[in-house]
């Protein structure tokens, strides 16, 4: 348990530079290629101790979540993943959704914590859903937002289906993945 958490907690420091106002300085002091170098470096380190250290954790239990909390966890998972799709390619969308991605990854995270009842996996979803909000609050306040231009109608349905092809992506890989079957 304790590479999970520390996993968690270089990935979120990693992820919450910007907003701490010392990305200038050390794009300075290194050049943006160093800086992108050794923020992909710890972003990576941190996925692997989080993936490793979830992994090795001891099952306790919490809770037992119903059964009927893995069919609202899979109609959940989709509106994230078309969320994460809308975040990446141009639509209109994002005129109307601020932060999707991590409005997704919110949405995500809720879904997992009502379909797994065990201590590690509730560090993991609920460390992931208040990274999620705290970096939406802290964009808001720091950066404002600019709504994105129109773009034609194309767009929305081509992020649309890339949204349902991650999704069946992530429910067919999701053994390989997560070594979680969902069937």
């Amino acid at each position: 348990m304790i590479l999970l958490i520390l996993g968690l907690s270089v990935f979120f420091i990693v992820h919450f530079i910007p907003e701490l106002n010392v990305r200038k300085y050390f794009v300075e002091k290194m050049g943006e290629p160093a800086y992108k170098g050794i923020y992909s470096l710890f972003s990576i380190i941190g996925f692997v101790l989080i993936v490793y250290g979830k992994g090795d954790s001891d099952f306790v239990e919490v809770w037992n979540p119903p059964v009927w909390t893995r069919h609202l966890t899979m109609l959940m998972v989709l509106v994230a993943m078309l969320l994460l799709s809308v975040s990446q390619i141009p639509n209109n969308f994002k005129r109307v959704i601020k932060h999707p991605m991590l409005l997704g990854v919110t949405i995500w995270g809720v879904a997992h914590l009502l379909a797994n009842g065990d201590l590690a996996s509730m560090i993991l979803f609920s460390g992931f859903v208040v990274f999620s909000v705290v970096k939406m609050i802290t964009i808001e306040k720091h950066k404002p937002y600019v709504q994105p231009n129109s773009v034609k109608p194309y767009w929305n349905l081509v992020s649309i289906v890339a949204g349902f092809m991650i999704y069946g992506m992530a429910m067919g890989f999701h053994r390989s993945i997560a070594g979680v079957p969902l069937f």
